[in-house]
């Protein structure tokens, strides 16, 4: 999840009061701390009563560090939502648990970036922001809710194939990365059967020698497990003709909220293993940098989704979710002039 600043501040201010606490104390004789206990009251407002933090535990030099309160923190935040959120809420913040959900979020590089307005998009919609009005969908006969979840599945929203053919190249790019030779898209792999098993055919397989059939779908991420029961679905449904017509099939599903079924990862670290060897480069640098243009790819195409459906930061709670974003938008303007080099900024 994206951390609140202001509930973190001051876990980095009391983790810096106690760091140089005992320096302080050397160099002045009597050195107290008047910031201390202010900034435990205020922290001890986020934590139940039987983890408060007091003053008691100041010479203990792993509970006051900014990474231990931090942590804290995040756990109740973490326990209150999924205790106390709406039943949609709590399947949003346990999707976004899910394996790469937060790769995007680790992005850099030009081919992984994200506009200003589709990033604060993507970012409400992770962050169960209210963008639209509840009412009739524009597009069809359904009910639109206000986070956005059926903006991201009405299958009228004409943004879909974008957001797939968006995803699929950038499977395309690892592949190629990987010296692993495939098709787009190929026609008549079933025989007499019109269906189409592959968005990308592997001439070679997985260094195996059999052609494999990868299908890639995207699902919305409001249904627990939506990925791995699309990736069941799409073995029911093709799994059986791929073997009579002599062809390994694997499904690749992904959620809008940018979680990775268990197939997706584990062809991806296949993958990632023949790219690291044929190009001698470290497997977790490969790794990651896959991870995060394949997620870049469905946030932002759901972001592009919400857009076209009319979703707005339009409401009073947003504005310290868009003065954060434009703050980070200074500090990423700021790392670029002092280092002259492209940095992200990291949440």
């Amino acid at each position: 999840l994206l951390r609140s600043c202001v509930r973190h501040r001051d876990a980095a201010l009391i983790g810096s009061l106690h760091l140089t606490a005992e320096a302080c104390s050397k160099l002045w004789q009597g050195y107290t701390s008047t910031a201390a206990q202010p900034t435990l009251d205020r922290l001890n407002q986020h934590l139940p009563d039987n983890r408060h933090l007091s003053e008691e535990d100041w010479d203990d030099k792993t509970t006051l560090t900014q990474r231990n309160v931090s942590t804290l923190l995040d756990f109740e935040a973490y326990k209150s939502l999924t205790e106390k959120g709406s039943p949609v809420d709590k399947t949003r913040i346990k999707a976004l648990t899910s394996p790469k959900a937060s790769a995007w979020l680790q992005q850099g590089t030009e081919d992984r970036e994200i506009q200003s307005q589709e990033f604060q998009l993507a970012c409400a919609y992770r962050l169960g922001v209210p963008l639209f009005k509840p009412g009739k969908c524009p597009r069809c006969d359904m009910m639109m809710d206000e986070k956005g979840v059926h903006a991201t599945v009405c299958r009228k929203n004409g943004g879909w194939t974008k957001r797939h053919d968006r995803v699929r190249e950038a499977i395309a790019k690892a592949l190629s990365t990987a010296r692993i030779p495939f098709l787009r898209e190929p026609k008549n792999l079933l025989g007499g059967d019109s269906r189409k098993p592959a968005d990308l055919l592997l001439l070679n397989g997985l260094s195996d020698g059999q052609e494999r059939c990868i299908d890639v779908t995207i699902v919305g991420g409001h249904t627990d497990g939506a990925a791995r029961s699309a990736e069941k679905a799409k073995v029911e449904k093709y799994q059986l003709a791929c073997q009579k017509a002599n062809l390994s099939f694997t499904p690749m599903a992904f959620e809008s909220l940018g979680g990775w079924g268990p197939e997706a990862v584990k062809l991806m670290q296949r993958v990632t293993a023949i790219a690291a060897k044929e190009n001698t480069v470290p497997r977790h640098i490969l790794g990651g940098e896959f991870s995060s243009a394949i997620s870049t790819a469905i946030v932002d195409g759901t972001a592009k989704l919400l857009a076209v459906m009319g979703a707005r930061l339009t409401h009073d709670g947003d504005l310290h979710l868009q003065a954060t974003i434009a703050n980070l938008d200074r500090l990423e303007k700021l790392s670029q002039a002092e280092s002259g080099e492209r940095r992200s900024i990291i949440w």
